[in-house]
């Protein structure tokens, strides 16, 4: 699951890597979503894209444009990026595309909306085996962050703890 999926960069590399056989990735930005089909395609990588922010709730958000096109977020934009109106989608949602066998790996990138995503209903987390998140500790605490998937019983692999610019992980052991 490629959350913050932006262009599929990172599902193909993933792909290509660890010979993932299947990818879900969620973009809500209208541009990026038009140029991942290309990008999986070309690099025979078999994926979907949903077209929505993910988080919480089920809803419409205000989603903030940046002009570099993987620093967009939900929240209001700037006047000169400007916003979009996007729908969000739940873990279930996309979990529910992935059919019974849950997510071995999520990888989630969505710029601050890490924090929201995981508060509420977390039982999707005991469909998931692994995480990889970028962090933004200017716009989350990544402390509050490490605890629900703690007590799912995922174990958590702080930044940088495997090698120098590790991501934050959380695994089942």
């Amino acid at each position: 699951m490629d959350l913050g999926a932006n262009i599929g960069l990172t599902s193909v590399w993933f792909v290509k890597r660890y010979g993932v056989a299947r990818v879900v990735g969620v973009e809500p930005v209208p541009a990026n979503v038009a140029n991942r089909p290309r990008n999986l395609a070309v690099n025979g990588v078999e994926g979907e894209i949903l077209e929505a922010a993910i988080g919480p709730a089920r809803g419409r958000v205000s989603f903030a444009l940046d002009r570099a096109s993987n620093l967009g977020r939900v929240g209001a934009g700037s006047p000169s990026a400007g916003s979009l109106d996007v729908e969000m989608i739940t873990m279930h949602d996309v979990l529910a595309r992935l059919g019974s066998a849950g997510a071995d790996l999520v990888k989630l990138d969505i710029e601050g909306g890490e924090e929201a995503l995981l508060q509420g209903d977390l039982s999707w987390l005991d469909r998931v085996g692994a995480i990889i998140a970028e962090l933004h500790p200017t716009m989350v605490d990544p402390e509050a962050i490490a605890l629900p998937p703690l007590r799912a019983r995922l174990r958590h692999l702080p930044p940088s703890s495997l090698w120098p610019g590790s991501m934050t992980m959380f695994v089942r052991p």
